[in-house]
Order: structure tokens, then C-alpha cells, then sequence
């Protein structure tokens, strides 16, 4: 599968450098004028709050340091929901199984899922790109734990979504890309260690697309689903990641036929008085 805006990164003279950071600062140091000197100070000051948050990233808003962590986009209402879904769980046998369903409420970003889907292109490819990407963000069993404090959840509980200590484990084990132009049928995330630890098969947490043909009669268009299906308690903390990874192939294939670059497209989110609204996204798009 070809990747996507996947860049090293960067050096200079032996520092980390910011690429993000540097490009929104330069941005502001023109419009000091308009933002006030202590906005544009925000990100032009050394180690300034605003610097110091966007220095881990690379111009096309992708994190330098590699994948991002499995605990990325999950709020604490995840983790203070967990101790009761464990026992509805323990009430079933340690045996519910649920299927999380991305809802794209957006016919126009709908109808251009489903046609990448079917065709090919660079939007099929971001979406599969993103979605196998889940299968390499690890959990942190400190960080975890740090979000559950006071929660009392049990070393099952937490070796179950997180992996044993040392053996850390992924949002995502089974990828399943049912499309005529898929690039990858199934993939399993670190199956030698999975078969080391022994999980059993229906721990498993699987991210599945199906592209479902429009039906004339019925009055409905071709639409692509994407499914997470596993244990409550994990696919849980798979459902935000998942909008996200989704949300965020539409958002860069917009801005790549906008021919706006992820570090204005984030500057304008930051200050949207200060610019321009982008246009409607481009007919031959969505």
C-alpha cells in the first residue's frame, strides 16, 4: 500500500527541527498588526505555548516522531465508562461483542467514499493508509493508566486493551478491505506476538470497509462502510480514532484539490476572522 505524506524527521545542525511550528510562525509575524502582539508573540516567542504545542509536527500536520498513540482522540469519558462496561461484560461471560458503524452524514463525502472505493485514486488510498495506521498505534500503558486513576480496573482489564507490560498492543488487529480496488485484502497486526500471548480470536479487534452498490429501485446510492467489531471494552477506545482517520482522508483530499496547504488550512482554523473562508470544495471532488 503506498503511503501517504509520510515524511522523516527533519535535522538541523544536530536540533529537531519544527517544520509546522516554523511555517505558522512566519505566517503571524505578518499579521502581528491584526492579531495583536501578544497572538503573534504566542508562536514567535522561544519555547512560547503555541511553539512548543505544534513542535512535534511536520508541514503536512503528520507527527514527526512517527505514529500516533492509541490514545490519540479519546476523551476521559472513555475511560470513566469502562468499569461499568466491564461488568455488563462479566454479567455475559466476558463475551460482548459490539459493532461500531462510521456514520458520514455528509451525502457529498458519502457519494466520494464510495466512488474511491470503487475507482481507485488518492482518496481510497488515504482512507486505506489511515486505517491501517490504527494497527500501529500502541497503547501507553502509563499514560492508560494515569486517564483511569481511581477507576479500580483490574490487570485483565487493562492487559486486555493495552497489552502485558512490555508487549504493548495496537488499536487494531484484523483489517479487512472489502472493495474491488483494495490494496490490501487482511492484515494482522504483529501475529508472531499475538501468538505469543495466546489471544484468543475473539479478543480481536477488527476494522472492516464494505462497498455496498447503489440500488435503483430502492432509491439509494453506492456507500462504503467502515465497521469496527470486537469487545466492548476495546472497540470502545477505537471508535473516535476511526471518525478520525476517516475525517481526516476527506479533509486532506479537500485540500490537496484546494490547493491549500495543511499549515494555512490550520492557521485559518486557529483564527478564522483573520482569513478568508476557503471556497466549496471543487465539483470533481465531492
Amino acid at each position: 500500500m503506498a503511503t501517504v505524506n509520510q515524511s522523516p524527521m527533519q535535522q538541523t545542525n544536530g536540533e529537531t527541527a519544527a517544520p509546522l511550528a516554523d511555517a505558522v510562525r512566519t505566517e503571524l509575524l505578518g499579521l502581528s498588526s491584526e492579531l495583536g502582539s501578544d497572538a503573534a508573540l504566542c508562536f514567535v516567542a522561544p519555547g512560547a505555548a503555541g511553539a512548543l504545542a505544534l513542535a512535534g509536527f511536520e508541514l503536512d500536520g503528520e507527527l514527526s516522531s512517527g505514529n500516533l498513540p492509541a490514545c490519540a482522540f479519546n476523551d476521559l469519558y472513555k475511560w470513566s465508562m469502562l468499569p461499568v462496561i466491564r461488568s455488563i461484560e462479566r454479567d455475559h461471560a466476558d463475551d460482548v461483542r459490539v459493532v461500531f458503524a462510521l456514520n458520514i452524514r455528509s451525502q457529498p463525502e458519502r457519494d466520494a467514499l464510495a466512488r474511491a472505493a470503487a475507482e481507485g485514486g488518492t482518496l481510497h488510498a488515504r482512507v486505506n493508509w489511515a486505517l491501517s495506521a490504527l494497527s500501529r498505534r500502541l497503547f501507553d500503558r502509563s499514560v492508560f493508566m494515569g486517564a483511569a486513576e481511581g477507576l479500580g480496573l483490574d490487570a485483565q482489564t487493562v492487559d486486555s486493551i493495552c497489552g502485558p507490560a512490555g508487549a504493548p498492543r495496537a488499536l487494531l488487529d484484523v483489517l479487512e478491505l472489502d472493495a474491488p480496488t483494495a490494496q490490501v485484502r487482511r492484515t494482522r497486526n504483529s501475529p508472531q506476538q499475538q501468538a505469543e500471548r495466546a489471544v484468543p480470536t475473539k479478543d480481536l479487534v477488527t476494522v472492516r470497509t464494505r462497498l455496498e452498490a447503489a440500488d435503483a429501485v430502492a432509491g439509494t446510492s453506492a456507500r462504503l462502510h467502515v465497521e469496527a467489531e470486537g469487545p466492548w471494552h476495546r472497540v470502545t477506545f477505537m471508535e473516535t480514532p476511526l471518525m478520525q482517520a476517516v475525517h481526516e482522508s476527506l479533509l486532506r483530499e479537500r485540500l490537496q484539490h484546494e490547493g491549500t496547504t495543511y499549515a494555512r488550512w490550520g492557521k485559518a482554523a486557529r483564527f478564522p476572522t483573520t482569513f478568508t473562508p476557503s471556497p466549496p470544495p471543487p465539483p470533481f471532488f465531492f
